[in-house]
């Protein structure tokens, strides 16, 4: 559950923090957070390396990762056609060195749209859904709770409000 995840960092180079941040900062999934927080992301992406012709996911497999590319290149994939007519077409632009892929599977479980396999050796940066939902749910809970003992501060008349009201007449 992403309730009770435990943050689980996984060491990297500062080129490699570097290269996770300029592909993450300005994805409408990441723009929101500030500096210290995308840190917490960019601690938890682990490694992944994919051989040239491995399949990284294929179209229709449940969708739970986001990847940002550090080396090689990947191409993007659709089913056209039904029974024995049905072939793969390539879609889109390859991915290549700090391109990502695959933000939907952070936010819904759906299936992929699309199948994505390796065009060269490559090496990949992964974060998961519960390692995402988790965090964000995280930061959104230390975020109200700093608003919360800020609220508690202020003054009405000559008594602080968390005088006044209590913590569950604070949260309202």
């Amino acid at each position: 559950s992403f309730k009770v995840y435990k943050k689980i960092t996984v060491e990297k180079s500062l080129e490699n923090r570097a290269l996770i941040k300029s592909a993450i900062k300005n994805n409408a999934l990441f723009r929101e957070y500030v500096e210290d927080q995308l840190e917490c992301f960019i601690d938890v992406f682990a490694p992944k390396t994919v051989e040239d012709g491995d399949v990284v996911f294929r179209q229709g497999d449940r969708g739970d990762v986001f990847y940002v590319v550090q080396s090689g290149s990947l191409d993007s994939f659709v089913d056209v056609g039904e029974g024995d007519e049905k072939t793969e077409q390539q879609v889109g632009v390859p991915f290549r060195r700090g391109g990502v892929f695959g933000e939907l599977g952070l936010l819904y479980d759906n299936r992929r749209t699309v199948a994505i396999r390796a065009a060269s050796d490559c090496d990949l940066w992964q974060i998961s859904r519960k390692a995402f939902k988790g965090l964000q749910l995280q930061i959104e809970k230390s975020a109200h709770e700093m608003k919360l003992k800020q609220l508690e501060k202020v003054k009405i008349g000559k008594h602080k409000i968390s005088h006044v009201l209590d913590l569950s007449q604070l949260e309202s």
